[in-house]
């Protein structure tokens, strides 16, 4: 599905071109001007302003907040982004103050994360067409064409899965079931928060054929978007974006405990194999991760 450019002004900083003022004052300006801030927050600090010790990543986002700006922030995934070295922060204290800014971004708002250039293009044009429609060149695809091509992804994705790491799709969905905490190895394969990430089991509505759409039947949510598939559950269905990620590690056990427990082996009774059955361990594990409503 072919999705028609914006006709939206972009402000970015390779294009400020010389002026008297400084870098700064120069970042702010062209917040304050904007109807939207984009921010893409990948492995590196940048410019810090002195005064401050912030970022002007950083303190761009604080000015969008203080103007309420709307605010679309993507961070490139620690897992499956591939960047050449020179992207990436050696300075310790440098990469301190990046993980807090990231952690405050995660906090304050709903963020999305992308894998490659090509996935950040895709989710950048798709939520500048959804929230500024009038800005478009074309029409829209309509919502058949968006289930067809989360269909043709979805195909692809279980044939190559870590090529196609961290695309998006456009899903309806039924939940059955009720949300569980996410076990500290699915967080640790998929660089999720431990004890802040829930998981539900989902039936997928739409695109609507099953030997494909089956075998993505785990849907979790971590931060501010616990809050969202909670009322997802309240209503039993609803129609949403997820991420398709992969782990080349298996996860064996996809419930937390948070709480010790005892249990009489001669029972064999295991709450996280309910059946009795034995795991064969697979090659590796597939979720949804929960971006936004659609």
């Amino acid at each position: 599905m072919l999705r028609k450019r914006p006709d939206v002004k972009v402000h970015g900083m390779e294009e400020f071109g010389a002026r008297a003022e400084t870098p700064l004052e120069t970042c702010m300006a062209e917040v304050e001007q904007a109807d939207v801030y984009v921010g893409i927050v990948g492995f590196r600090l940048g410019s810090v302003d002195r005064a401050s010790g912030k970022s002007f990543t950083q303190l761009e986002f604080e000015r969008a907040v203080e103007r309420t700006k709307r605010r679309l922030i993507y961070i490139a995934d620690e897992k499956t982004a591939t960047f050449p070295a020179i992207a990436f922060e050696k300075d310790t204290r440098s990469q301190s103050k990046l993980n807090a800014f990231k952690s405050t971004l995660r906090e304050q708002q709903v963020i999305q994360t992308f894998s490659t250039p090509t996935d950040l293009a895709e989710k950048i044009q798709r939520d500048i067409q959804r929230d500024f429609p009038q800005q478009l060149r074309e029409p829209v695809p309509d919502l058949q064409a968006e289930f067809d091509h989360s269909l043709s992804v979805m195909r692809d994705f279980r044939l190559t899965p870590k090529r196609l790491n961290g695309a998006e799709v456009r899903l309806s969905i039924g939940v059955p079931h009720s949300l569980y905490p996410a076990s500290r190895a699915l967080c640790q394969q998929f660089n999720v928060d431990y004890g802040s990430t829930v998981g539900m089991y989902v039936t997928i509505k739409q695109p609507d054929e099953k030997p494909t759409t089956q075998v993505f039947n785990e849907l979790y949510a971590t931060g501010r978007n616990v809050e969202v598939i909670r009322r997802l559950k309240l209503e039993k269905s609803g129609e949403i974006y997820a991420s398709l990620l992969f782990s080349e590690a298996d996860v064996a056990k996809s419930h937390a405990e948070f709480f010790g427990r005892r249990y009489f082996p001669e029972q064999e009774y295991d709450p996280s194999d309910d059946d009795g059955s034995v795991y064969v361990p697979s090659e590796g594990k597939i979720i949804l991760l929960f971006t936004k409503p659609a």
